[in-house]
């Protein structure tokens, strides 16, 4: 059997191979992607649904020494519904200032919090999950457990208003969203940007309420 005869035969015998591994849904030209645990924290670490607010700052680290600088800030997406928001920059620091690299970036707090109702929790815990690509061929995926509160004045999201919750909003009082100290959690009166008395006093008005009465 001559040389082009036997190349002609081994391309039918690859393509009938081809043929039969899509038939039975078998990929074999993409292996598995490895997965890395990430660190996923948010800043504020609770929700508050009642309080107003743009953003939900949130901060990303990998394991295994794999660099942050590498992940693709468009495929970041929580809970595989949520994108980033790309107005605001992913900015790589350490913003948690632990001698490790992460990721800051943002996402609509409106978009989380109608994520969070759509699964009918109105108070309580929930588990976000943070997944995106590192690399061709890697990806990484992390979990946060967030409390969450939709009682007004419940700054720290533990179902009640107390002193606890004014001292927090006094530690970011006259702040603007995007500055030091700001909580949206705390941003329950106009003017809707800014924590200012009208916040205050609508804590304190609600002072001593507690989930379910």
């Amino acid at each position: 059997m001559n040389t082009s005869k036997k190349q002609c035969i081994a391309s039918l015998i690859i393509v009938e191979i081809l043929a039969v591994a899509f038939c039975f849904g078998v990929n074999i030209t993409h292996a598995k992607p490895t997965v890395v645990d990430a660190t996923f924290e948010m800043y504020p670490s609770t929700l508050n649904l009642a309080g107003v607010g743009k953003e939900v700052i949130c901060l990303i680290e990998l394991s295994g020494g794999y660099d942050v600088n590498n992940i693709t800030p468009t495929a970041i997406r929580l809970n595989n519904s949520i994108y980033i928001d790309l107005a605001s920059p992913a900015v790589v620091g350490d913003y948690n200032n632990n001698n490790v690299s992460d990721l800051i970036v943002a996402f609509s707090r409106a978009e989380i919090i109608d994520f969070i109702l759509s699964e009918n929790i109105t108070y309580g815990n929930i588990t976000l999950t943070l997944y995106g690509v590192v690399s061709h061929n890697l990806q990484f995926a992390g979990h946060n457990t967030v409390a969450v509160s939709n009682l007004i004045g419940d700054v720290n999201c533990d179902g009640r208003v107390a002193i606890n919750d004014i001292v927090e909003a006094i530690a970011g009082f006259r702040t603007e969203e995007g500055e030091v100290n700001w909580n949206a959690n705390a941003n329950f009166a106009p003017v809707w940007n800014r924590l200012d008395i009208l916040d205050l006093v609508t804590i304190a008005y609600h002072y001593g309420e507690n989930i379910g009465e």
